[in-house]
């Protein structure tokens, strides 16, 4: 039956909104009316802070930069790695420590150091975690620094694997492929002039499979680049390798870029890795990894892609961000945007990695002149400025965003100031320091904000740590819980039959809330509101003729085509008839002040209905 059809035979304009409500809500099932948003308080709660314990062989330990605070993918464990080489992980909901993992040291008189963050592969073939160590000889050896990269199986925390010493130190965080077989990883010599991309077999125990220097590009038979690696990036499965050859590649892509002086010199490569279309995973010989561009910056932070593959970002040089959109990564840039930085040090680098907002528009980082910034991430306006804002201290880690990409949230190095932003408007929703967050602690704000930092999948909490070794839980949103509402869902039967099908009524628009696991979630009891349904309806069984329906200027509930037989529920008055029900979109709707969404509906079905009965006397 045709929408004019309905008109001509006198639908009313409420039943029909409610009809078209339905529908849509049918067709989307994440769309406004079928999903709650979350609530963002005005500032946020102390979940709970963990003081790490001291390892009597090590002495204080701290999250630096480099480490992290890292709640896995399914939400089962925070991981932390710590500056010595020890590894906790940790009850998300409680912050007990659930497991410590302390690295030793290869030989007698040497230490351990970390810098890694924790790279996850969790399918239901293999649930591994990795990071790396890097193994310092002692002063005055002859000894050259070595790596360790060391698997665990998610959640157990039990060793899988330590892989075999490897020279030099490892760069950034451990990579797994999207099938869980290989780990890759950027390393430097110790004295920080030759980079080597390197990958290992997790079913070979930490294996080294291929690697490869950075002095083994030439032109001509002359060595062009002779450059340590920053920190590599990797997006799975990507649409296609966004260089020269890369079409119809749908392997995992990894970049990263030269880092030569920390990432102050302004002569560098940006380079990659994708194996081969059809590779097995046995022949290595046909293995190579990729010269993407000559760059006027270099970078030791990760880069980050889109989840495509198709754009890729640096931060870097000159405290810039780097972009390629939609375009051969080989090729010139799409875009970039030169931030603050001190006046006297024109070659300072940005000292994160930039965050893309889930939708991908956007992108966020701090600068290296003490400000945050969002920008346009792709189209003509990529790379304009969308706001700035100027910080207490420099930002060392990435940002975090909301899931739904309303708020953002960073920290600064000094005190462990945590901020959250609006990010369409880039107005501040609220800051605390370490003394809101850890008020029993004296001397917190010796601690720096350095390490990176996570927010759980619901986006209900942030896990951080600083320097002296204190992990902290903030609650900065809460899922609603929807209250219970007095009045009805559905309408009852009617007295009398009418024309329509009951699988056109109206359904219930209410939504339906996961709760968090991760902050606890405030109930909110609204009083209890009287409905004038009643308690119970007894139909007629006789069948009447059929009854010629005529416009109403008064909403209806929507028709059945036939009674529903319903046996009567006991009444407070037996004896009297049932009192009809109130023909109101009230009893469809639930117009509580708990309930925003429906009462703006039901105000606008109401207003629909004067407008047609406007119309109708006109």
């Amino acid at each position: 039956m045709g929408t004019h059809s309905l008109f001509r035979r006198g639908w009313p304009w409420s039943a029909l909104l409610l009809l078209l409500l339905r529908k849509l809500d049918g067709r989307n099932a994440k769309s406004v009316f079928a999903q709650a948003k979350p609530f963002y308080p005005d500032e946020p709660t102390t979940v709970w802070a963990k003081t790490l314990p001291e390892l009597v062989a090590k002495g204080p330990q701290g999250i630096l930069r480099g480490n992290v605070v890292e709640i896995s993918p399914d939400g089962a464990l925070v991981y932390v790695t710590l500056n010595g080489g020890t590894l906790h992980m940790l009850n998300p909901s409680t912050g007990g420590i659930v497991k410590t993992y302390d690295v030793k040291p290869v030989e007698e008189e040497w230490s351990v150091e970390c810098r890694s963050g924790i790279g996850f592969h969790l399918s239901s073939f293999r649930k591994i975690a990795v990071f790396a160590v890097i193994d310092m000889p002692p002063r005055g050896s002859n000894e050259k620094v070595k790596s360790r990269v060391i698997a665990l199986t998610h959640p157990s925390g039990d060793v899988l694997f330590t892989s075999s010493p490897i020279p030099g130190r490892v760069s950034g965080t451990p990579l797994i492929s999207s099938d869980g077989k290989f780990i890759f990883i950027t390393r430097n010599t110790e004295d920080g002039t030759v980079g080597h991309f390197t990958i290992l077999s997790v079913s070979e125990f930490g294996k080294v499979r291929f690697t490869e220097a950075s002095d083994e590009f030439k032109v001509n038979g002359v060595v062009k680049s002779r450059a340590p690696y920053g920190p590599p990036g990797i997006v799975h499965n990507p649409s296609r390798g966004m260089y020269s050859g890369g079409i119809g590649n749908t392997n995992d892509f990894i970049a990263w870029a030269d880092s030569t002086d920390s990432g102050r010199a302004d002569i560098g490569l940006t380079r990659g890795f994708q194996f081969p279309v059809g590779f097995g995973g046995i022949d290595f010989t046909v293995v190579r990894t990729i010269k993407l561009r000559d760059v006027g910056f270099t970078s030791s932070n990760k880069p980050v892609m889109s989840k495509d593959g198709l754009n890729l970002y640096f931060t870097g040089t000159r405290s810039s961000v780097r972009a390629w959109n939609a375009m051969d990564f080989g090729g010139p840039l799409s875009w970039r945007a030169d931030l603050a930085r001190k006046k006297n040090d024109g070659l300072q680098p940005i000292f994160s990695g930039a965050t893309l907002s889930n939708d991908e528009k956007k992108i966020f980082v701090g600068s290296a002149g003490a400000t945050f910034v969002a920008l346009n991430a792709t189209g003509t306006r990529g790379g304009k400025l969308l706001w700035n804002k100027t910080t207490e201290s420099v930002v060392l880690s990435e940002p975090n965003i909301s899931p739904d990409d309303k708020r953002v949230y960073f920290i600064e190095a000094r005190g462990g100031i945590v901020k959250s932003y609006d990010v369409r408007r880039g107005s501040m929703k609220w800051r605390v320091d370490c003394a809101f967050y850890l008020p029993q602690d004296a001397n917190c704000l010796e601690g720096r904000g350095e390490g990176s930092f996570s927010i759980s999948q619901n986006g209900n909490t942030i896990f951080f740590g600083n320097t002296l070794g204190v992990v902290t839980a903030l609650g900065v949103a809460m899922e609603p819980t929807v209250p219970p509402t007095a009045a009805p869902t559905t309408l009852s039967p009617t007295s009398t039959p009418t024309h329509l099908p009951t699988s056109l009524q109206p359904t219930s628009l209410a939504p339906t809330i996961s709760p968090s696991t991760l902050a606890p979630t405030p109930v909110i009891t609204p009083k209890p509101t009287v409905s004038a349904m009643p308690t119970s309806t007894a139909p007629t069984t006789r069948p009447t003729k059929n009854p010629t329906i005529e416009p109403t200027r008064h909403p209806i509930p929507a028709p059945t085509e036939k009674p529903t037989t319903q046996k009567p529920m006991s009444s407070p008055s037996p004896t009297a008839a049932p009192t009809p029900p109130e023909k109101s979109l009230a009893n469809v709707l639930d117009t509580s002040a708990a309930n925003p969404l429906n009462a703006k509906m039901c105000a606008l079905s109401v207003f629909l209905c004067v407008a047609a009965a406007f119309f109708t006397v006109v």
